[in-house]
């Protein structure tokens, strides 16, 4: 009988052996990943993939977003309108003259140039300027009406505007003009100043609980869709368990992704809420220099908070379920 050849075994070297050797994990050291790696992985991470809520997630932050800016932005130009008034309410004096009886309206009225020389003459005031009869008759006219008015001599009315950083005694000029035109009445819009400042305080707070509305919905949202996910990879997380994966690993899985989702949706909606209030306000293209630095910051402002609020609600969620039920 002939014997069969037997095979040699094939040495092969270290080196060979050694790349040949199946590695227990594809990942070497799995807990070294950080949050660099993972926020700028190019693709889906694994726990997402199939879950149409988290797929919408940045769309529904996109529009939280839009919401927001555009409460925002809303309330800043409400606010900067009311500022302007109040400046303007500052400012400005009004001083109604009656007239004085038994003048027809081409004779000049001698109680009307005592007011004007009682003006003049006074310090803390610069530009005064009379209105025309056509402008008093159609200011009269406005607030009374066109019957009310034909039984009503007209007044003369004159605006004062104030001297800036000029110390003014209000009640001293008021004394001093019912000297020389008897009947004569200063206004320095106290009341409208205090109606402005009311309203003012109004819009900032309903401003501030529109913004904080918004941003409650935006905590609500990131907490359950992350933590929906977290639910449904329950399999998932038990696997990264066993190959010795830390908790931070397993939680920046989670938050990377609801950085990356609040990044795309917060700055698209932020901008969209712009191009919207644009739209409603475009005073904003016509004073760029004025308006822009007071509705750039506020964007900004918006963009931060609702990045952090959804990245830090979505973290707390996924501590929460992960020390509750793994």
């Amino acid at each position: 009988m002939t014997s069969k050849p037997t095979k040699k075994p094939v040495r092969h070297s270290a080196a060979q052996q050694r790349s040949q050797r199946p590695h227990p994990h594809p990942h070497p050291h799995p807990h070294r990943r950080g949050w660099r790696q993972i926020a700028t992985a190019r693709k889906p991470l694994m726990v997402f993939r199939g879950q149409g809520a988290a797929v919408l997630l940045p769309l529904i932050l996109g529009l939280m977003a839009l919401l927001a800016t555009f409460f925002a932005l809303q309330t800043t130009q409400r606010l900067f309108e009311v500022q302007e008034s109040i400046g303007l309410a500052n400012s400005e004096l009004t001083v109604f003259v009656p007239s004085t009886p038994g003048l027809t309206p081409s004779d000049a009225d001698p109680a009307v140039q005592r007011a004007l020389d009682r003006l003049q003459n006074t310090d803390g005031l610069g530009r005064i300027e009379m209105l025309n009869r056509e402008q008093t008759r159609a200011l009269v006219e406005d607030t009374l009406g066109a019957t009310v008015m034909a039984q009503v001599p007209l007044p003369t009315i004159i605006s004062v505007k104030r001297a800036r950083r000029a110390a003014l005694d209000v009640a001293g000029l008021r004394a001093d003009l019912d000297r020389a035109a008897p009947g004569s009445v200063l206004d320095d819009n106290a009341e409208l100043r205090t109606f402005l400042h009311e309203t003012r305080r109004a819009e900032l707070s309903k401003g501030a609980g529109l913004v904080a509305a918004v941003l409650i919905v935006v905590s609500v949202t990131a907490a359950l869709v992350i933590g929906q996910a977290v639910d449904l990879q329950a399999r998932v997380i038990d696997v990264l368990y066993l190959s010795g994966a830390a908790d931070a690993v397993i939680m920046a899985e989670f938050v990377g992704f609801t950085l990356r989702s609040a990044l795309l949706g917060v700055v698209v909606g932020v901008a969209a809420g712009w191009t919207l209030q644009l739209a409603y306000w475009p005073r904003v293209l016509q004073e760029p220099s004025v308006l822009l630095p007071l509705q750039v910051p506020v964007m900004i402002l918006m963009v931060c908070l609702l990045i952090l609020v959804s990245v830090f609600s979505a973290r707390w969620n996924v501590l929460r379920k992960l020390k509750r039920t793994f």
